[in-house]
């Protein structure tokens, strides 16, 4: 059984399979090449972000139903995401400052695309959807729900319906 997984998924790949128009394309490209983003990415994949960002953008997406599902912001339950005062109340030592990483990275990554890319093509990115907010929730969503697909070669991917039974069988609750 063989399964069309640039249809079926928002991965690296799929992001420039889905890139119908050339200036879409030629920014992918150009994410890649300025700020030489993986798959190995520490904090999840960029372009996947930047996909579902595109897909949201886009009223007459495929991906809306898939969108509609996935939990907004501010249902999103990672400490990076905590207000930084919440966050210095409840966390201490390597939890804060591993949250406080990730959260300074995101914001890094995202002023960096936002001047490189986002912001010089407006007609593909829009401003509306390209937030900073808006990147912290497709990122939020890439970091808990992609995984390594073997069929891919190990391409971080997410994979609508198994993102959300994404656990080992071991796992033991309460």
């Amino acid at each position: 059984l063989s399964l069309p997984m640039a249809t079926l998924s928002l991965s690296e790949e799929s992001v420039f399979e889905h890139a119908q128009r050339d200036s879409l394309q030629r920014c992918l490209e150009a994410v890649m090449e300025q700020y030489a983003f993986t798959s190995h990415t520490p904090h999840g994949d960029p372009l996947i972000a930047i996909q579902l960002l595109l897909e949201l953008a886009d009223p007459s997406s495929s991906w809306r139903p898939y969108l509609a599902v996935l939990p907004p912001l501010r249902a999103a339950d990672a400490a990076w995401l905590w207000p930084e005062a919440h966050a210095a109340l409840l966390l201490r030592g390597p939890l804060l400052r591993a949250a406080e990483e990730i959260r300074e990275s995101v914001e890094r990554e995202f002023r960096a695309l936002e001047e490189g890319v986002f912001g010089k093509e407006r007609a593909v990115f829009p401003a509306s959807t390209f937030t900073l907010p808006n990147y912290r929730w497709a990122k939020h969503v890439v970091m808990s729900r992609a995984y390594a697909v073997e069929g891919m070669g190990g391409l971080m991917a997410l994979l609508p319906g198994i993102d959300m039974a994404n656990h080992g069988a071991g796992v033991e609750y309460g």
